[in-house]
């Protein structure tokens, strides 16, 4: 292979302080960026891939899990503080590079609306709270803004917290938690803000390589045939099995490398490659990697073939950890490249080759795809709290992980199809929309977003398409998804509830089709889940089973053109719907 194109850094990295507070603020901060110092255990999918794994090599190779989720290029056990932002001067500009970064690591079940905002700009800022505006003296450190100061436990109650009120007599508090500025040069670094380097990585890592410690899917020979599916990201909410094509130039890689996964995707589908790379980096002795972050907008500014300007880039810090050199490790790349675009909304901008600005891009949309995306994520808890009956204030306080209610599971299945149902019935948008809120609000509360937010999707599907039996198809998958995973929990009442309560809002679809229509393209919705040994294992009482049933019963004279009342049909199965809601909302 051509030589790799180390280069030394010579500038300065900004960093999070954490380490050096008392202990109270390092809780409080924990509290607030739950997922930055989540230790996501590998889930039993990546288990069963390793174990998949292991009995291809038999015989060949020990097979190691990594007992948890890694971070970003981190490859194996790498220690904490080894991120950075790369910042373009000793006053710590860096794009507002670290301020991203953590506002990905908030999650607003806990605290609701929490903003981040570098203070370091300048000695004294300004900050508009509603229309008023406050003076605030400005110092190396983020400002963690707290819409909810009433979410914050009385244990935290003696920290320091500036105060802001608005005209409406609303209050939002502010912490501050410093960060570190400092001059570094760093021998034996792979620099992607480089052009010359970008070429190098390019050519490298778009196709497998012998000897070089990463294993493609191809490179198995009769034995990949028993290796694990590959996948290809669409989104963060819509994988699929297939092969994404190789990468033809440097800027085909960049989707892979910004991948919106936390801590760039699971190491056995969305995150190999990224992982693989890691892997790379310290087997070969790279000192440092500096790439672009997944939260930023990203850009780098050559002239003459020497960078001028940059911003949006991370460095990651391998130095001074040593693998065991009697090992020879390598690491199986499941699904190479696999992010294939951006969100919508990011957009890529390349300079000329033949400019005195060759070597020079722009990656612009991120910031703006990720603040919205929180915004969304906002409004449907909101949504959530109050529609929902039985559920604790928004303005509650929800430190600690509740365990999903009979009545939540049910309105996710119900909810995972009625909005199809407002479609069909030509309802007003902000009424469809609640209703998927509703459902991602759910999700949010109990980690499920990441895969209920695929019905935002569907939406847009059937949106451009018009294609009313793909999303009633789609949104059936959807639900079947969540039903797995309360099958892999054990909870097989939660499983038969979502699927009751599925396909009960699917008769109530399938009425209305022939209301409207005279049919509804798509399944029949009395299936296994109607049945009376189904709904026996319902834990509801058994005068309500057995109502179920006979309604169920009656269907077949309706179907079968025996009675024509539909109307008397739908009223009696809505109010069945609206019966097995409230008998779960009162957790009785």
């Amino acid at each position: 292979m051509a030589s790799i194109p180390l280069t030394t850094f010579d500038g300065y990295l900004k960093q999070l302080a954490i380490a050096n507070l008392p202990e109270t603020y390092r809780n409080i901060f924990n509290l607030l960026f739950p997922r930055f110092s989540d230790k996501q255990e590998i889930s039993e999918l990546q288990k069963h891939s390793a174990d998949q794994m292991a009995e291809i090599f038999a015989g060949y190779v020990e097979v190691a899990v990594v007992p948890e989720q890694p971070r970003r290029f981190a490859g194996w056990a790498l220690p904490r503080g080894r991120y950075f932002s790369v910042c373009s001067d000793s006053h710590g500009n860096d794009n507002n590079t670290l301020v991203h970064e953590m506002r990905t690591y908030r999650n607003p079940s806990i605290f609701g609306m929490v903003e981040v905002i570098d203070l370091g700009a300048r000695e004294k800022l300004r900050l508009r709270v509603g229309d008023d505006t406050h003076e605030i003296k400005g110092d190396s450190s983020i400002g963690v803004l707290i819409h909810n100061l009433n979410r914050i436990p009385r244990e935290f109650s003696q920290l320091t917290v500036e105060r802001f009120r608005w005209t409406t007599g609303k209050t939002l508090g502010m912490l501050r938690f410093p960060y570190e500025i400092k001059k570094e040069v760093i021998p034996d670094v792979i620099d992607l803000r480089l052009p010359k380097t970008r070429d190098w990585f390019h050519e490298y890592f778009s196709k497998p390589q012998e000897n070089s410690g990463i294993i493609w899917p191809e490179q198995l020979g009769p034995l990949a045939t028993r290796a694990i599916d590959p996948t290809v990201a669409l989104s963060r909410f819509r994988l699929v099995s297939g092969r994404a094509p190789r990468p033809k130039v440097f800027f085909d890689m960049l989707p892979t490398l910004m991948n919106p996964d936390i801590g760039g995707g699971k190491p056995s589908d969305t995150g190999s490659t990224v992982q693989a790379i890691g892997y790379w980096m310290r087997n070969n002795k790279v000192s440092a990697f500096i790439y672009p972050s997944a939260r930023c907008d990203v850009f780098v500014e050559v002239e003459n073939g020497e960078l001028v300007n940059f911003g949006g880039w991370s460095l990651v810090d391998y130095r001074s950890i040593e693998q065991d050199k009697a090992i020879d490790t390598h690491t199986y790349d499941y699904s190479p490249w696999c992010w294939v675009k951006f969100p919508e909304g990011v957009s890529v901008g390349v300079a000329d080759n033949h400019s005195i600005h060759s070597g020079s891009f722009y990656i612009n949309g991120v910031v703006n795809y990720w603040a919205k995306d929180y915004l969304e994520q906002i409004r449907s808890l909101e949504v959530m709290y109050t529609e929902l009956k039985g559920l604790k204030s928004s303005d509650s306080i929800h430190h600690e992980k509740s365990e999903i209610t009979y009545y939540e599971t049910w309105k996710i299945g119900i909810y995972i199809i009625r909005w199809l149902r407002l479609v069909l019935l030509k309802t007003e948008f902000e009424e469809v929309l609640k209703s998927m809120r509703l459902l991602k609000g759910l999700a949010l509360l109990h980690n499920f977003y990441y895969t209920l937010g695929e019905i935002e999707e569907i939406f847009h599907d059937l949106n451009r398409e018009g294609n009313l039996e793909k999303a009633l198809r789609d949104s059936i998958l959807l639900s079947g998804k969540i039903a797995n995973y309360f099958q892999r929990w054990d909870k097989e009442e939660h499983e038969q509830i979502i699927n009751t309560a599925v396909d009960f809002e699917l008769l109530i679809l399938l009425l209305w089709g022939i209301k409207l229509r005279g049919t509804i393209p798509g399944r029949s919705p009395i299936t296994k889940n109607l049945n009376k040994d189904s709904l026996y294992s319902l834990p509801l009482p058994k005068e309500m089973k057995r109502k179920v049933s006979d309604y169920i019963e009656s269907l077949k004279d309706l179907l079968s053109g025996q009675d024509e009342n539909l109307d008397k049909y739908l009223l009696d199965g809505e109010q069945i719907e609206a019966d097995i809601s409230n008998y779960f909302a009162s957790g009785i």
